[in-house]
């Protein structure tokens, strides 16, 4: 916001993220892309793809699951994890119960 109480113009947003940017070495990416790397964040940290839908202010969660999170290669690792989690407790309890039945025949 300006002294006036104007909004700033894209334009000059543009161009001073930019130049924050390129003067911290960073590598050069659109200012709106923020709002992917909040959404994404926020869903790694563990709020709902409804939280962070108001968050950023979609009418649809499509938008904000399809287009705004993205998961990254940690939390597909973690997935996976579960997922074989899930597996070897299933293949446990299985074992169990068939040590169960052997023993009662």
């Amino acid at each position: 916001m300006r002294p006036d109480g104007a909004p700033l113009k894209s334009e000059y947003l543009n161009h001073r993220f930019k130049k924050i940017l390129s003067d911290n070495n960073l590598p050069p990416i659109r200012f709106h892309d923020l709002r992917h790397s909040a959404g994404s964040y926020l869903l790694k940290h563990g709020m709902s793809l409804r939280e962070i839908q108001g968050w950023l202010g979609h009418a649809d969660i499509g938008t904000t699951a399809n287009i705004y999170t993205h998961i990254d290669t940690e939390m597909k690792n973690n997935t996976a994890q579960k997922i074989s989690d899930i597996f070897s407790k299933n293949k446990e309890h299985d074992s169990y119960r068939n040590k169960s039945e052997d023993e009662n025949n």
